[in-house]
């Protein structure tokens, strides 16, 4: 159907769902994938780190290592927290990316086939029904960008 009313946004639709892919991929799963593996070690060195301390109590309390020990533990709890804080700032992108993509595939059509329907050639019902087909086939091409997380 999409192919009968407008090759120009078949075309268009293959670039755009392209380019989207490969945007979500290398600019926001590349940088995701690490924040996600430095977040899960830096949890763990600070859980290993709590239960070393709990192992390690007496002997920490013995020799008055509290300041030393608090020290080491604020230092891990703040590689975790300022890691998450890396990590919700790069998701939240990544939903900002997701949405404007998803929402400029009502405004595209219309924009692209705009001068036909202005000039005549084209009737607004064939252009709803572009526009409607152009969403369909993006939310099936465009799976990967939509469903990244």
């Amino acid at each position: 159907v999409l192919w009968s009313i407008s090759q120009a946004l078949v075309a268009f639709l293959a670039v755009y769902a392209l380019v989207g892919t490969v945007v979500a991929l290398y600019v926001f799963g590349a940088p995701l994938i690490r924040l996600n593996f430095w977040q899960l070690r830096r949890e763990a060195d600070f859980r290993f780190g709590l239960m070393r301390l709990r192992e390690n109590a007496e002997s920490i309390a013995f020799y008055r290592g509290e300041a030393q020990e608090r020290a080491q533990l604020d230092h891990s709890f703040q590689a975790v927290f300022n890691n998450y804080a890396r990590l919700i700032k790069r998701q939240r992108s990544l939903n900002l990316f997701q949405r404007a993509f998803s929402q400029l595939t009502l405004v595209i059509p219309s924009i692209i086939l705009a001068d036909a329907v202005l000039s005549g050639d084209m009737e607004v019902g064939r252009a709803i029904q572009a526009g409607g087909a152009f969403a369909a086939v993006l939310a099936s091409v465009s799976l990967i960008v939509d469903n990244f997380e």
